[in-house]
């Protein structure tokens, strides 16, 4: 998936359902074919952050047609951070290996980080998924997305075409609750706190903060701060960044994980630093000293 960052404001949008789609795409659950960001077979055991997203998924199927080109939303899901969903393009016309559209808006919400992936699955057929995530930490109880796709760009073949698929419709956030975790550790000139965790049924979002000393960050350029976290029973959770607010020194940010099991009791959070130094990663990082969150707290 490519990393994308938009800063937009969305015009007020209704809820229309009024063209469904006839045909779904083979790959029945779609979250589960992009599991991970190394997009593995789902059948080979492993389960990744999307693995139960479509238990709890809205089904959206709605289909638009413009130049002999489909796309249908197929499922979506707002956990109170991140709208994912999925969807499918069948077209007459080749639109190469990795087509490329215009990202999604909310209504109100004015600066969002997404990816977007998609896999060519048959002739002129593809499946995708995407992510918006909202920068900013208060949580709505539902959101209006408008996408609006005016053009599809196929840069390896170098082919574009226009036309007119406009998709609107209202997501209600899953049911969360909040934790409060306030816990941090520090190395180096490097600080990183556990504010809270989120937790719904299908996943888990840490929310967290980084503090860069000013000699560090002149001696190292820009820092790069990544989290591992694993349970007590050694499961280890798959994560995907929604991106953060803040200067260069002091970020706020954020990371959705996979479902929690109820079994476990406590997640092990490891903080992982890696210098960015002439613009070329540091072959060493810096671990820092794990935060122990109990979960039955």
């Amino acid at each position: 998936m490519l990393p994308l960052f938009l800063d937009c404001l969305m015009a007020t949008v209704g809820i229309t359902y009024p063209s469904y789609a006839g045909n779904i795409p083979i790959i029945k659950d779609i979250f589960r074919f992009f599991n991970d960001k190394d997009n593995e077979d789902v059948d080979n055991g492993k389960t990744g952050l999307y693995a139960n997203y479509k238990q709890y998924a809205n089904e959206i199927n709605i289909m638009r047609e413009s130049d002999g080109t489909k796309i249908t939303i197929v499922d979506a899901i707002y956990d109170g951070k991140t709208v994912t969903l999925t969807y499918s393009i069948e077209s007459d016309k080749d639109l190469g290996q990795y087509p490329i559209m215009d990202m999604p808006q909310i209504k109100n919400v004015h600066a969002l980080t997404g990816t977007d992936g998609v896999k060519k699955v048959d002739k002129h057929k593809y499946i995708g998924m995407l992510t918006a995530s909202s920068m900013e930490e208060q949580k709505n109880e539902a959101i209006h997305v408008r996408w609006k796709i005016d053009r599809i760009e196929s840069p390896d073949i170098n082919k574009e075409i226009k036309g007119n698929w406009d998709f609107n419709f209202t997501l209600k956030a899953t049911e969360s609750k909040l934790k409060l975790i306030n816990k941090s550790v520090e190395n180096g000139g490097v600080k990183v706190s556990i504010e809270k965790l989120s937790l719904s049924p299908m996943s888990f979002i840490v929310y967290y903060k980084q503090e860069v000393s000013k000699k560090i960050r002149d001696k190292w350029g820009e820092v790069l701060l990544d989290l591992k976290i694993k349970d007590d029973l050694g499961n280890e959770y798959s994560g995907q960044g929604n991106g953060g607010k803040g200067s260069g020194l002091n970020m706020n940010l954020s990371k959705t994980f996979g479902m929690i099991n109820q079994k476990e009791t406590k997640l092990i959070v490891t903080p992982v630093i890696m210098n960015d130094v002439n613009k070329k990663l540091s072959p060493t990082n810096i671990v820092l000293n794990d935060i122990v969150i109990d979960l039955k707290k």
